[in-house]
């Protein structure tokens, strides 16, 4: 004989209890003693009566009762326990019974590798070690909507041993932010309460592809990586993803998995901010992969050093009607083995871009820069220094096989023929872009613009998203230099073309430019400083070149602080 159930599979409500029935198949010609017993899984779940059952030829196919109960918890998860059914006459087995939660789960769950507590997310202390474990918890309640704050760390998709084709998933309805310090947090002891709170650049938050750390230089030990570090496919414009480092994805399989190692999305929309994509590679969209239908907004990204090892788009790749937005993103040293070193944009796909930088990515075939086959619209960018091979211009900065909109925007060998307005073909004159390092694509790099850039103050006002308050570095968008004469289009302040406002610098203000002196009289001018200071500051007032009856009669030297920067003397 065999052991029949009366129902599976077999579910015990939380804080209840639910009977379950066996009986035998067969008359087993003897006494038969089966016992019941919990031997695993949740400990919320236990046998509380019918542990013992007695069948005989008499009874074998009378059904008895098993009572199995689960206790309240605090957690939210519908845990599993293994219930053993034995008997030396008809053998073993063993049933799994699934508590049923009645909690509901809570808006926030926690993610932190320092976490000690009971690992059920609820709060810092019992933050999850793990993003997976977090995303499994909310995968077995069906995703309900919910944010997830996950601490500085270096967090996979999989354990040690798993299989390359798992990834994190992003669901619609679903948050997830880095950037915390968390339980390591010395400014907030116990950790953040407000997402302000955060700082994604000094608090990294890894999810990387590189599941035994392993990775070398030069894509050493990345056979093993996982094809996709994070999925987004069918994910809506409710599921947000902010403030990581996505990095080691290596899709190099076959049909989807050779697409997008670091971020890869069919027919979703997700909002991305804040996030760094570093050393991904796939063979089209080393760094991310959006197609079939696929309408992201990507803004405040950085994509460094990502490749597309036998196909195009080494940052970015999206194809097939889709509608994806990039702002405020710097694309540098990415690379394509055929087109499209930073971005590639396919057939049947609308791109914009608002503010961006790409600088420094190359491919093998056509354009370092853009390569595009569908219409993309280009608004105060920045596009300087990318190469097909030793080659430098306009093409290989973008190059079209449809139609672009460029406008207010600085590329590399401009000749005009792309049209638009306001746009330039003059050095941005970035800091070090390449960095103290000589290498592009890494930390330090510094593709902010130096002095008298001609991007400063150059773009328009109006191209900018009334949401794009912010430039890549935090600092306001709309920020003035008194020593640079706007060239752009709207009202002071003008914004700068690219990922960065240039830093304020200190200037001098005038009340009247020019200032007429009558012959034999004298005139006045008032002078003041655009910032503040820090401290106490001269400022010489001399006489240049020009006509030699005009002369500074007083005061010669001027002295502002921080308390009289701002009022003319």
């Amino acid at each position: 004989p065999v052991f029949i159930f009366g129902s599976t599979p077999i579910l015990v409500p939380e804080g209840d209890a639910t009977e379950l029935t066996i009986a035998l198949s067969e008359d087993p010609q003897q006494a038969v003693e089966i016992t019941v017993s919990q031997v695993g899984g949740d400990s919320d779940i236990a046998v509380v009566s019918g542990s013992v059952l007695l069948f005989s030829s008499s009874n074998w196919w009378i059904a008895q009762t098993v009572t199995l109960a689960a206790s309240h918890d605090a957690d939210f998860s519908n845990g599993v326990a293994w219930i053993e059914i034995h008997s030396d006459t008809v053998g073993t087995m063993v049933a799994a019974a699934t508590e049923v939660d009645v909690d509901p789960p809570p808006s926030r769950l926690y993610v932190d590798r320092n976490a000690t507590g009971t690992n059920d997310g609820t709060s810092w202390t019992n933050a999850f070690r793990e993003l997976r474990d977090a995303l499994a918890a909310l995968a077995s309640l069906g995703n309900p909507a919910t944010e997830i704050w996950v601490a500085q760390g270096i967090y996979t998709p999989v354990p040690v041993g798993g299989s390359r084709t798992g990834s994190f998933r992003l669901s619609s309805g679903l948050e997830l932010y880095g950037g915390f310090a968390g339980l390591l947090s010395v400014t907030y002891p116990g950790g953040e309460t407000e997402r302000e709170q955060r700082n994604p650049l000094s608090n990294p938050t890894v999810l990387s592809g590189d599941v035994l750390a392993n990775d070398g230089p030069n894509w050493a030990n990345i056979s093993d990586n996982s094809y996709h570090v994070m999925d987004c496919s069918e994910a809506d414009s409710t599921a947000v993803l902010d403030g990581f480092v996505i990095q080691g994805g290596n899709a190099n399989g076959a049909s989807s998995f050779s697409f997008g190692g670091g971020l890869f999305g069919l027919a979703c929309s997700p909002i991305v901010r804040q996030c760094s994509l570093i050393q991904n590679r796939a063979a089209w969209g080393g760094g991310a992969y959006f197609g079939n239908a696929s309408s992201p907004l990507l803004s405040w990204c950085r994509f460094l050093g990502n490749l597309a090892y036998n196909g195009r788009g080494g940052g970015f790749y999206a194809q097939t009607d889709g509608f994806p937005v990039l702002a405020n993103c710097l694309f540098s040293a990415n690379s394509a083995s055929r087109e499209g070193g930073g971005i590639h944009c396919r057939t049947r796909t609308d791109m914009s871009l608002y503010n961006c930088t790409l600088t420094a990515n190359s491919a093998a075939s056509l354009s370092g820069g853009i390569y595009a086959e569908s219409p993309v619209r280009i608004w105060n960018s920045v596009l300087w220094g990318n190469s097909l091979g030793t080659l430098v211009n306009q093409a290989t900065q973008l190059y079209r096989t449809t139609t672009y909109q460029v406008n207010y925007s600085c590329i590399q060998g401009w000749t005009g023929s792309l049209g638009g307005a306001g746009n330039i073909g003059d050095d941005p004159r970035f800091g070090n872009p390449v960095g103290a390092d000589g290498v592009g694509g890494t930390w330090d790099d510094d593709t902010r613009l130096g002095p008298g850039s001609p991007c400063i103050d150059a773009g328009r006002n109006n191209d900018v998203p009334a949401w794009l308050t912010t430039d890549l570095a935090g600092n306001p968008r709309f920020r003035d230099d008194p020593s640079v004469l706007d060239t752009g289009d709207g009202i002071s302040p003008i914004v700068d073309i690219g990922v960065y406002e240039a830093p304020p610098r200190q200037g001098v203000l005038v009340t009247s430019d020019p200032v007429y002196v009558r012959e034999g009289d004298e005139a006045t001018l008032g002078v003041a400083l655009s910032e503040d200071p820090g401290g106490a500051v001269e400022v010489a007032v001399a006489v240049d070149s020009g006509d030699p009856d005009i002369s500074i009669v007083s005061p010669s030297s001027l002295f502002f602080d921080s308390q009289n920067w701002a009022t003319p003397q």
